[in-house]
């Protein structure tokens, strides 16, 4: 497989984190990890089976099966947590956990993804970018993605508001609450240093996890699997959008 990233003009960055395409042959069905990113994804390729050819794919707490049949090409929107809230006034909780036609939803973003070209995807989404009154929220919700061991009431306590309030708000702007988007950024982060750990107790501290019970956990909700099989299992398209890299890199030294 071959991805590469972009970067999205200025004025969207607080609200997109990366433009992507990825390339390659179909193969066998391979698992996608939620990583608390809700994605447009548009397949200009063989869709995946069961998928359509233009998705948007909301904050998922498991992972997805996809089977990749024929040739691949699939070009993405990887949005920051809440980001899709600036340009959609749809309650984000409806698209948790759902995959849903982008055409249906998001008709625009859909248009601008056929010219093949993501000056035209930048251009729609800043066309799109709607008065907020939740900015302060995202900008604290994004500290999760340097600092995942904040707690609720430290996120609360930096956004002005009581934890109750705070959390009613992220979880409008995020589709989830302040609790499992930190939860998300741990898992996610576990994954991507674990070819650079040899325990998983050195793993679990360094993803910022209290302990390695609750590590196990978040691995078994999220990926289905304990931590040292699925780091251990990490191939292809899985791998891809677990490193956010094509390079095969190290084996993990938990295998």
């Amino acid at each position: 497989m071959h991805y590469q990233e972009f970067v999205p003009g200025a004025e969207l960055r607080p609200y997109v984190r990366a433009y992507w395409k990825l390339k390659g042959a179909g193969g066998a069905p391979q698992d996608i990890f939620p990583d608390g990113s809700m994605e447009a994804v548009f397949h200009f390729g063989e869709p995946f089976a069961g998928q359509g050819r233009a998705l948007l794919v909301g904050q998922m707490l498991e992972a997805t099966r996809v089977r990749p049949g024929g040739r691949v090409e699939a070009w993405g929107v990887r949005f920051r947590a809440g980001g899709v809230s600036a340009f959609l006034d749809v309650p984000q909780t409806e698209l948790t956990n759902r995959i849903t036609g982008l055409a249906d939803v998001w008709p625009s973003l859909a248009r601008a993804f056929e010219a093949r070209r993501f000056d035209e995807v930048d251009r729609a989404l800043r066309d799109g970018l709607r008065v907020r009154r939740d900015e302060r929220v995202l900008q604290v919700l994004g500290a999760l993605d340097s600092e995942p061991g904040l707690s609720l009431d430290e996120l609360a306590t930096a956004s002005n508001m009581s934890a109750r309030h705070f959390r009613r708000r992220a979880l409008q702007a995020a589709g989830v609450g302040p609790k499992t988007l930190a939860r998300l950024a741990r898992f996610r982060t576990a994954l991507r240093i674990s070819e650079s750990v040899r325990t998983l107790a050195h793993l679990a501290v360094e993803a910022g996890y209290a302990d390695h019970a609750h590590m196990v956990r978040d691995f078994r909700q999220f990926a289905g699997a304990p931590p040292t099989e699925t780091v251990c299992s990490l191939t292809g398209i899985t791998r891809v959008f677990v490193r956010f890299s094509q390079d095969a890199g190290a084996e993990s030294g938990l295998c």
